[in-house]
């Protein structure tokens, strides 16, 4: 699902819901993982996998606007399987084996950083 927004003041407990890539296009977004805070800016963007009770919120006078893409995570699970497996690619029975998930720890990256230019 692909999510775009422009609003003046936002809150959630309930963030990261799926594996999720938040891009802000303009202004700022605070995230809250446990004690940890992100401040996500303009052409920035926060990728984080499905977790409960991350916080999301701004208050502004001016419009944040913001694109969030979320992946489901069978879906996560599925290519992650796919691509991390070391033997025989079975495709056709891989929906019958355990699904494996990826961890990772959330991470701010701006668009333009060199992992994702266009070459």
């Amino acid at each position: 699902m692909v999510y775009y927004s422009e609003l003046n003041e936002w809150f959630t407990g309930n963030a990261f819901r799926s594996f999720s890539l938040k891009y802000v296009v303009d202004k700022c977004i605070y995230y809250k993982v446990g004690n940890k805070e992100y401040e996500v800016n303009g052409g920035n963007f926060l990728l984080a996998c499905r977790q409960p009770y991350v916080k999301a919120y701004f208050e502004s006078k001016e419009i944040v606007k913001s694109i969030c893409i979320d992946i489901c995570s069978a879906t996560v699970a599925e290519a992650f399987t796919i691509m991390s497996a070391k033997e025989d690619h079975d495709f056709d029975n891989y929906r019958a084996k355990y699904f494996r998930y990826p961890e990772f720890f959330e991470s701010v990256c701006p668009v333009g950083s060199s992992q994702f230019k266009r070459n």
